[in-house]
């Protein structure tokens, strides 16, 4: 079931109380014992990840420029010597 609002931060965790209400025949209301129980979940900030993910691509492609360059310069400089 989907929940609105709650941001993307990893691992999530939610806790419940649920106090269950009794109608008897008589139409008096009494409650019963509370129930409560935690749960856990993965939650991925997927516009983050895509973040990371385009800087580091970013960031490898211009070593990889910087070094086909720095190895173009070295073949003209011993190819000019």
């Amino acid at each position: 079931m989907p929940v609105d609002g709650v941001p993307p931060l990893v691992r999530l965790s939610a806790q419940v109380r649920l106090v269950p209400l009794l109608n008897d025949a008589a139409g008096s209301t009494s409650t019963l014992d509370a129930v409560e129980e935690t749960g856990h979940g993965w939650a991925v900030p997927w516009t983050l990840l895509l973040v990371v993910v385009l800087v580091g691509g970013g960031g490898t492609g211009l070593v990889v420029r910087d070094r086909r360059l720095r190895a173009a310069v070295r073949e003209t400089a011993s190819a000019s010597a």
